[in-house]
């Protein structure tokens, strides 16, 4: 099972929403995937609340952070749940995309209201230090089918 339902928005009026119903409703689904003996079950997240890193790298043993806006707070609250439930010894394997888009996100999708300041601006992006991380929204499918398919214990990607 793949619950993968999140509230986001580029409004500022609305982001508040995200509290109401992205930690919830994270409880709720991934309680219902537990408690059926669903495995696996493919939490997904975002890097943002593991971020920034404890070490030189991302990864999924990283402190939760909530901060910066209603939606991190909100994603914060539905990662404690996950990780709280893998703690018990569920099957929940949790990945963490950041930048997700595909070939019909057009228009002003989140993606861009980051990115074309950032171009608009005098930062300059290092690759050397990461880069800007975007994924295709077919590799992140791809990539959750794999895991939906594994054979093997994978708690964290």
């Amino acid at each position: 099972m793949c619950p993968a339902a999140a509230f986001t928005s580029l409004d500022p009026s609305l982001m508040d929403h995200a509290l109401e119903v992205n930690g919830p409703g994270a409880e709720i689904v991934l309680g219902a995937a537990t408690s059926q003996g669903c495995d696996p079950v493919i939490h997904v997240s975002t890097m943002s609340v593991i971020f920034p890193p404890t070490g030189s790298k991302l990864s999924g043993d990283d402190p939760v952070h909530g901060g910066g806006n209603p939606y991190n707070a909100s994603k914060a609250v539905a990662e404690e749940y996950a990780r709280s439930l893998q703690d018990k010894g569920h099957p929940i394997s949790i990945i963490y995309p950041t930048g997700v888009t595909g070939p019909t996100d057009l228009g002003l999708n989140v993606l861009a209201a980051n990115l074309v300041p950032t171009l608009q601006s005098e930062i300059m992006m290092s690759l050397s230090s990461g880069g800007w991380c975007l994924v295709d929204v077919r590799d992140l499918a791809s990539g959750i089918v794999g895991l939906l398919h594994a054979e093997m214990d994978l708690n964290v990607m």
